[in-house]
């Protein structure tokens, strides 16, 4: 109750349209959502109309999804990360967890469609893949990949400028379907990323502060991912890895205690990367 007063407070507001509870992964579902009654608690504020639509977020497998909402019929949507990169993936398992949510009909709405801004600068080969057949930028092409799913109802885009918003509302104001050859580029893009090896970071910074070594995960991910982007040792990257470590510790200063791992949403093998970050930069 206290965080839901502070958060209508600050936003100035009477009620939310949609609220829901973050990342129920399993681990937390069975734990703390079961032990505070979380959805309850959220059935409660929606009867007193400070909520209009529960919902929740997950990080997790098509089997847990399904088992919550299984359990909780009063769940209205889900927030689930989809991009074209992540929709065949055995990993984030995104298309399977779009497919269970259909199955309950509960609409979905979409984190992560520009996967933290990687799929707006994307390897020289994806980029010649879309210039081939036009002229959008990757991250609009990112974008046309989730406004084409029949059950997505939002899409919750990253936007860092007042243009990038002018743009994003202007290319979904004026969206046509895909066709079959656009749907098949798509494919073909999420396969070549597939292939790249780059580390699926998306610059949450969720592992901030939880490292005893101070080691900047996040930043060292995104530099090994761009030197990925040119295919060889960029000098560029190599001097700015050697600039963060003089202030911060270095990928090879990992203890692999696994704590910025229990908060990773992409549950990453963080100290297993990090050796991949050292083997480059150190």
């Amino acid at each position: 109750m206290r965080f839901l007063k502070e958060q209508l407070e600050r936003c100035g507001v009477e009620y939310f349209d949609y609220y829901m509870a973050h990342d129920a992964e399993d681990r937390y579902y069975e734990g703390l959502c079961k032990k505070l009654d979380i959805f309850n608690v959220m059935k409660e504020f929606k009867s007193e109309g400070r909520i209009k639509k529960l919902g929740l977020s997950l990080h997790d497998s098509p089997d847990v999804l399904d088992k919550i909402l299984t359990e909780h019929h009063e769940i209205e949507f889900v927030l689930l990360q989809i991009n074209y990169r992540d929709w065949n993936s055995s990993y984030v398992r995104s298309r399977e967890c779009y497919e269970m949510a259909l199955k309950h009909k509960k609409p979905v709405f979409v984190m992560g469609p520009v996967k933290g801004g990687q799929l707006a600068h994307v390897n020289k080969d994806v980029k010649r893949l879309f210039n081939n057949h036009n002229d959008l930028p990757p991250a609009l092409w990112a974008l046309s990949f989730v406004l084409n799913l029949d059950n997505v109802d939002m899409v919750l885009s990253g936007m860092s400028t007042l243009d990038e918003v002018s743009e994003n509302m202007e290319f979904i104001r004026n969206f046509t379907k895909l066709n079959e050859d656009e749907v098949r580029i798509l494919n073909i893009a999420g396969d070549l990323l597939e292939n790249r090896g780059e580390i699926q970071c998306t610059t949450c910074d969720y592992c901030k502060g939880h490292c005893p070594n101070d080691i900047p995960i996040s930043r060292y991910f995104d530099l090994y991912n761009l030197n990925k982007k040119s295919d060889r040792l960029n000098p560029m990257y190599y001097d700015e890895y050697n600039l963060i470590s003089q202030e911060f510790g270095g990928a090879s200063e990992c203890i692999e205690c696994g704590e910025c791992e229990e908060t990773c949403p992409q549950h990453l093998k963080i100290s297993k990367e990090l050796k991949k970050v050292a083997n480059i930069f150190e």
